[in-house]
């Protein structure tokens, strides 16, 4: 999906041009037999995963994408993947699929849903937060 390499370019160009401070580590090999639940993984989920293998974003603010090995499930319908703000942790709901055919992004700490799909996270949600400080996984 073009939205993943979309966020990984700019990543890059944020780093480069000292925009942002982050680490981030691009994927050589990819098995889906690292991914939970992959018989029923959502495509954006895996072309990410299939291009990043992590990444933290430490200036202007606190982002982690985590690597795959360090997913877990949390209270049996959350896969955590990310922390925002040092202390927020976002999951994908795997109980269901939404209206687009994605797991939701949710705070596994409060149950709000921050968006239906993972190409809005990465162009959009993330980036209130990074460029603005807007705490996008609760109400404003």
């Amino acid at each position: 999906m073009i939205y993943v390499d979309d966020f990984i370019h700019r990543i890059e160009k944020m780093i480069s041009t000292d925009q942002i401070s982050a680490i981030i580590k691009i994927n050589s090999k990819f098995e889906y037999k690292n991914i939970p639940f992959a018989n029923n993984i959502p495509q954006g989920i895996s072309d990410l995963y299939c291009k990043l293998n992590s990444l933290q974003i430490i200036y202007p603010r606190q982002f982690e994408l985590l690597p795959i090995e360090q997913f877990r499930l949390i209270n049996d319908k959350y896969l955590y993947f990310a922390t925002i703000n040092h202390i927020e942790k976002l999951g994908f709901n795997i109980l269901q699929t939404n209206v687009a055919g994605e797991w939701d992004i949710v705070n596994t700490n409060n149950d709000f849903r921050i968006t239906y799909t993972l190409g809005s996270f990465l162009t959009t949600k993330i980036w209130r937060w990074i460029n603005w400080g807007k705490e996008i996984w609760k109400e404003e």
